[in-house]
């Protein structure tokens, strides 16, 4: 019988990420892949990979770096779009 801790949370990722925009905004703060993989605990090779969208970025991890960058609102949007918020988008506005 499995138990509760037995079950892996896994944390929701996000699909797409503007990889031009996310690089972009690193260097306008002047952060290097090192300096963002330090921040997430990752290694830089995972991070590279992260941040040409070969491997998914967590909702935890886009908020980190989002903080670490000096994101504003509109900049997160830009550079982390998640498709479920842009349907739910679309929809809202189809509806009004």
């Amino acid at each position: 019988m499995r138990t509760e801790k037995d079950v892996e949370i896994e944390m929701p990722k996000i699909s797409i990420v503007n990889t031009k925009a996310l690089r972009i905004a690193r260097v306008e703060e002047d952060k290097t892949q090192s300096d963002i993989a330090d921040l997430l605990n990752i290694s830089r090779g995972t991070y590279s990979k992260k941040e040409n969208g070969l491997i998914n970025i967590t909702i935890d991890e886009a908020v980190a770096i989002a903080e670490d960058l000096q994101m504003d609102f509109n900049k997160f949007n830009k550079v982390f779009a998640n498709e479920r918020l842009k349907r739910e988008k679309l929809e809202y506005i189809r509806r009004s």
